[in-house]
């Protein structure tokens, strides 16, 4: 029987997807949405959307691996940044995408932790099952993140 259902999926949906659980279960405090961005020397950056532990300073399961392309004016820091990537198998993820595009302004530059401030629109689609409410998800939002590059949170 296919059902159609419309209603709001939240960073703790996703979380709680990704660790296996059903998506009404409370998600422990340690346990955050986050996109790590790499910057490469001789190669293309990327990033990763991943349950991290603030905690401990640990990635506790990836969601996906995104592609980033985009420009950065580096004498102003300001640019366009869009990233893109499949799903992983995880959890109770089987597959899907996400794509994200926004506007970043980079701060910092000459420190040891540059900061990087991003702001956008978010699309997904998850696939899965938690033995209950979820088959597939279509989503939008908007994501608001400030971080060190490398350890930036996001919310959907």
């Amino acid at each position: 029987q296919d059902i159609v259902v419309s209603g709001k999926f939240t960073t703790e949906n996703i979380i709680n997807l990704a660790r296996g659980r059903a998506t009404n279960g409370s998600v422990p405090a340690n346990e955050k949405l986050a996109l790590v961005v790499v910057f490469v020397d001789n190669g293309d950056p990327f990033a990763e959307l991943i349950v991290f532990d603030p905690n401990t300073q640990s990635n506790l399961t990836t969601i996906c691996e995104m592609d980033l392309g985009g420009a950065i004016d580096s004498a102003k820091g300001k640019g366009t940044v869009a990233l893109a990537g499949s799903v992983d198998s995880v959890g109770n993820f089987t597959k899907g995408w996400i794509a994200m595009t926004g506007k970043a302004t980079i701060t910092g530059m000459e420190t040891p932790a540059p900061q990087l401030a991003f702001s956008g629109a978010i699309q997904a689609l998850f696939r899965g099952n938690d033995g209950d409410d979820f088959e597939v998800v279509v989503t939008k939002g908007k994501a608001s993140t400030l971080g060190t590059i490398g350890t930036l949170l996001v919310g959907f």
